[in-house]
């Protein structure tokens, strides 16, 4: 049995023992390959115009131009050739690929310019071929070294990378869990203060009059309801007015533009602070209804049947006026109970309890959201860990002929 802690250094300490010999050759044939490249580039240095005016001295411009261009585009080729480190097989593999390029490449452009230079560069030329057949020498054994034995290397580093990403998994797992746990305990003492809050606010309305405030702050809302509801289907047509008045469009007078205006917005408060007659509003609407009949607004069918319907309810059927007086009423009645200073203070103390409670229902509801969202992703982390730690167990067997069994605990 390995804890999920140990299993990371334990596993580096097998696959040494397993491929540490084969890595240690890969090693040496990368630092001979990196220094024969090095002494390439040397050499090509010395063939660039500066070094050449230089070393030799009198050269033709057209020798010296290619002798530029060898030089500067060996160095160019030999600059995208990276040393891996550290040496993994993937590496490796890559790192071939790219000498082999390097190698055609150079063999391709010197067959262009190396035939351009006289034999004052034949010492420089043939140091350079012998290089390139050095680096094709090392290069070829590399190859055979990574296509052989190495290959088994290839196996315990995947085993490797395998085992950092359970540890990866397993960490987040943890940092997970110990999110959830947070959540929870704050979600808790949340639910307990809701509770507290709630309590609180029932000890204020204990009293008779505190009773019968909250009646009537239920029927307050019930008839604002009740008149919102009326006047939700005039509010676009007389939007639509008022933007053709914008516009220089009149279709009706301003005394009946204005007072169509007031009711925008928040009719009931426009009814509380009027607390006159309907009069004026009736004749307004009526002419508004005139308007509507004949399409005058050019609205969808329905909204303006809707509409036409409302008028009729408040000018004709009398629905407003009743609702008008309900609320004047009621909302009198309750101020006229809150006058009192003690009534007055726990209606005060009440509001901000129930803002209290909204704000901790709203920050509970957030939380509740990111329990679940988390709870999800530790389970999808979870579920990886099982399956990862099912792949190192089969690949450990399958690799060293032994069993292990992984504690993610």
């Amino acid at each position: 049995m390995v804890s999920i802690e140990e299993l990371p250094n334990w596993i580096d300490k097998l696959v040494e023992e397993q491929v540490g010999p084969e890595r240690q050759k890969a090693e040496m044939f990368r630092n001979r390959i990196k220094s024969t490249l090095e002494e390439i580039r040397k050499i090509a240095d010395r063939l660039l115009e500066e070094n050449v005016r230089q070393e030799i001295g009198d050269v033709s411009e057209p020798v010296l131009t290619a002798a530029n261009k060898l030089g500067s585009r060996i160095i160019s080729l030999a600059e995208t050739v990276r040393a891996p480190e550290p040496i993994t097989y993937e590496a490796l593999v890559d790192y071939i690929q790219n000498l082999k390029r390097f190698q055609a490449q150079t063999v391709s452009f010197g067959a262009i310019w190396i035939r351009r230079l006289d034999k004052q560069f034949k010492k420089r030329i043939g140091e350079l071929e012998l290089r390139m057949r050095n680096l094709q020498g090392f290069t070829r054994i590399l190859e055979d070294h990574v296509n052989g034995k190495y290959r088994q290397v290839k196996t315990f580093e995947s085993l490797m990378k395998d085992v950092r990403t359970l540890k990866s998994i397993s960490d987040e797992a943890n940092n997970l869990g110990n999110k959830l746990h947070a959540i929870e305990a704050e979600r808790q003492e949340l639910a307990k203060m809701q509770n507290d809050l709630t309590e609180k606010i029932d000890a204020t309305k204990r009293s008779e009059e505190s009773q019968r405030v909250s009646q009537l702050e239920d029927k307050v809302e019930g008839v604002r309801r009740s008149i919102t509801i009326l006047f939700d289907p005039l509010q676009k047509p007389i939007e639509k007015l008022l933007k053709l008045a914008e516009a220089k469009k009149p279709i009706v007078d301003p005394p009946t533009l204005n007072t169509l205006s007031r009711y925008l917005g928040d009719p009931v408060k426009t009814l509380y602070e009027e607390q006159g007659g309907l009069w004026n509003l009736q004749t307004a609407l009526s002419k508004l209804r005139i308007i509507l009949e004949q399409n005058k607004l050019d609205l969808k069918p329905t909204r303006n049947r809707n509409a036409i319907k409302s008028i009729v309810e408040i000018c004709d059927n009398n629905v407003l006026e009743p609702l008008q007086h309900d609320y004047l009423t009621a909302k009198q009645e309750m101020n006229q109970l809150l006058s009192s200073p003690i009534l007055a203070e726990l209606a005060a103390q009440r509001q901000d309890l129930e803002k209290r409670v909204k704000d901790v229902e709203r920050t509970i509801g957030k939380l509740s959201l990111d329990f679940s969202n988390t709870k999800n992703r530790r389970d999808e982390m979870i579920r990886r860990m099982d399956h990862v730690k099912s792949q190192i167990e089969e690949a450990f067997e399958r690799l060293t002929g032994e069993t292990i069994e992984i504690d993610l605990k």
